[in-house]
């Protein structure tokens, strides 16, 4: 007997959606980074000068953090010249890196 003219698995539910790949976040990054470098903003360099400007910024806000609140912080390693240039004055940053 041929099984496929008596349809036995008519009631069965079907198999929906494609399978969606799982990406990392260090995928998505690169990616992301490989994106923004074609473009005009990175011809330019604006681009790189964000970037630098937000690292640069984030370390010194740990070495402040680091300084003033005592805390020992893990995640963003402050190097011994930003530690420095908080405890000897007020400005961090931009400011004392262009009075030189």
């Amino acid at each position: 007997m041929v099984q496929g003219s008596l349809k036995l698995n008519k009631n069965k539910q079907p198999k929906g959606g494609r399978h969606v790949q799982k990406l990392s976040k260090v995928d998505i990054l690169a990616k992301k980074k490989k994106q923004e470098s074609r473009g005009e903003l990175a011809k330019s360099g604006a681009i790189a000068q964000g970037r630098k400007l937000g690292l640069r910024t984030e370390v010194n806000l740990a070495a402040k953090a680091q300084v003033e609140g005592a805390a020992q912080l893990s995640v963003v390693r402050v190097s011994p010249q930003v530690l420095a240039k908080v405890k000897g004055c007020s400005s961090v940053g931009l400011a004392a890196a262009k009075k030189k």
